[in-house]
C-alpha cells in the first residue's frame, strides 16, 4: 500500500507539471523574481493559478552533524526525499491564496530509529498571502498566515520518523521585496507557533527528536541577477527552533542557484543549500530542482 501510494503521489506531481507546462503562459516580470528558500511580497495576479511542482534531497555533509556548542560532530547518517507541490490563486491584484503538501520519504539510522523509514503524504499547509505595503512597483511588503494540518499524526514519544509535525501550527511570514533595474532582492522572518496536546516531533530541518517544541523563528535574505538568461541566486537562511524539553536547535545555512524562464512555460530553478554553522543540528546537504508556472 505504501508503495503503491508513493507511486500515485509521483505520477500526480509528474502529471500536474507536465499539463501546466503545456497550458502556462509567461510568468510575469515580478513572479521572475521568487527565490528558492526566502519567501518575496509578489503575489499572483488577481485571476491567475500558479503551480510549483519540486524535489527536494537532504544528505549528508562530512562529518554529519553539529553538537550543543556549535561543534561540528560524528553522526549516524540520514537522508529525505520531499516532493512538494504548491498551488496559489491571485484573489485580488494584491492577494493570493495557497495550499502546499507532497509526499516525503525519511532514512534516518542514528537512534532509536536504526534503519527504519518514514514515508508518507506531508503535511496540509492553507494560507494566504496579503500585500500590506507598496511602494511603486519596486518596493512591496506583504503579511502571509497559514494553518499547517497534519495529515499523519503519531502517538508522540514513539520514536517515529514522521514525515508529519504531528501537530497543528500557525505560521507567520512577514517579507519585504525591493527591485531594481537587474538585481531583485528579498527578507522574510517567519514565525511557527504550535498548538495543541502534542508537541513532540522529529524535526525535518534539524532531523531529530524534539520534545515538547515552541515552534521555530526563521530569518532568509536572498537576491537573483535577473539580466541574464541564466539567473544567478544566493540566499543566507537561519531558523532556529524552541523546545521545553531539552535544548533549542539552530541552523545557518546559504543557498545557491539559478533559474531559468522559459518562455510558454513557466520557471525552471534548481539550487543547493549548504550548512554553515549549527546546533543540535543534522548537517546536512540539500539539491532542489522545481519548476513553476502561471496560467
Amino acid at each position: 500500500m505504501l508503495n503503491t501510494n508513493k507511486k500515485l503521489m509521483a505520477a500526480m506531481l509528474s502529471a500536474g507539471a507536465l499539463s501546466v507546462g503545456a497550458v502556462a503562459a509567461e510568468l510575469s516580470y515580478q513572479s521572475h523574481n521568487r527565490l528558492m528558500n526566502t519567501e518575496t511580497a509578489i503575489t499572483v495576479p488577481a485571476g491567475n493559478v500558479e503551480v510549483t511542482a519540486g524535489l527536494d534531497y537532504t544528505t549528508r555533509t562530512g562529518r554529519r552533524g553539529f553538537d550543543n556548542n556549535w561543534a561540528i560532530d560524528q553522526r549516524a547518517k540520514a537522508r529525505v526525499y520531499d516532493w512538494n507541490l504548491t498551488a496559489r490563486y491571485g484573489v485580488a491584484d494584491d492577494l493570493d491564496v495557497f495550499l502546499r503538501t507532497g509526499w516525503v520519504d525519511i532514512k534516518d539510522r542514528s537512534y532509536p530509529y536504526g534503519d527504519h523509514y518514514g514515508r508518507g503524504i506531508d503535511d496540509l499547509a492553507l494560507g494566504m498571502k496579503y500585500v500590506v505595503w507598496r511602494d511603486r512597483e519596486d518596493f512591496s511588503v506583504a503579511y502571509q498566515p497559514s494553518l499547517t494540518i497534519p495529515l499523519r499524526a503519531y502517538q508522540s514519544k514513539d520514536g517515529r520518523l514522521g514525515p508529519s509535525q504531528n501537530t497543528w501550527s500557525f505560521d507567520q511570514t512577514l517579507a519585504a521585496t525591493r527591485d531594481w533595474s537587474c538585481v531583485s532582492g528579498s527578507v522574510a522572518v517567519t514565525q511557527t507557533i504550535p498548538f495543541g496536546e502534542s508537541r513532540h516531533h522529529y524535526s525535518r530541518p534539524f532531523m531529530q527528536e524534539q520534545r515538547h517544541t515552541r515552534g521555530t523563528t526563521g530569518v532568509d535574505v536572498g537576491v537573483v541577477y535577473t539580466d541574464l538568461p541564466i539567473q544567478p541566486l544566493v540566499e543566507l537562511n537561519y531558523l532556529h527552533e524552541w523546545v521545553s524539553s531539552g535544548s533549542d536547535a539552530d541552523l545557518l545555512a546559504t543557498t545557491m542557484g539559478a533559474r531559468m524562464p522559459i518562455p510558454g512555460v513557466g520557471l525552471l530553478m534548481a539550487g543547493v543549500q549548504y550548512p554553515l554553522a549549527g546546533r543540535n543540528s543534522y548537517r546536512g546537504t540539500t539539491l532542489s530542482m522545481g519548476l513553476t508556472a502561471e496560467f
